[in-house]
């Protein structure tokens, strides 16, 4: 390994490299940094927007809703519940929304990088993943009705035995 280094003994680390490496890694992440605000801000329109229409078709549908329903409901308790069902469906659309782009994002940098460094492994991968997960899921399937099984006759044994225990109250 240090032959491959253009190492010399009895001389310093040479700094430059390690400061450009550091550097880089730097700006990698002040780009990533500025990436994740442009991706929050874009979502958080995408989401707005969403909500705006989802509660104005709500007004609507409120509107022409007949006297005789909020006769029997109080209007307050139907906006609360209204208002707290939109809020529950804008964090779950924004946060959803978040890890399908960050999870899509990782595994398309990652796939490169498996192909940077080694498109053979990259494709080797990439083959075996499929495969092994469709020979679980094939012995998952066979293996399921055995496993039923033997809970149901864990279940009769259990059963079996505290009748059989003395001293075991119900």
């Amino acid at each position: 390994m240090l032959n491959a280094m253009n190492f010399v003994p009895g001389h310093g680390v040479d700094f430059g490299p390690v400061g450009r490496v550091l550097l880089t890694v730097l700006a990698i992440y002040l780009f990533a940094s500025l990436l994740m605000a442009i991706q929050g801000r874009i979502i958080a329109a995408i989401v707005q927007r969403a909500v705006f229409r989802l509660r104005e078709e709500t007004q609507a549908k409120l509107a022409r809703l007949p006297l005789s329903y909020f006769d029997r409901q109080k209007r307050g308790e139907v906006l609360s519940r209204v208002t707290n069902d939109i809020d529950n469906i804008s964090q779950t659309m924004q946060q959803t929304l978040s890890q399908i782009l960050i999870s899509l994002l990782s595994i398309v940098g990652v796939l490169t990088m498996m192909f940077v460094i080694s498109p053979l492994l990259a494709l080797i991968a990439l083959l075996t993943v499929p495969l092994s997960v469709w020979v679980a899921t094939k012995i998952g399937k066979r293996a399921q009705p055995q496993f039923v099984k033997q809970w149901s006759t864990t279940g009769r044994l259990t059963a079996i035995s505290r009748r059989c225990t003395p001293g075991t109250r119900w």
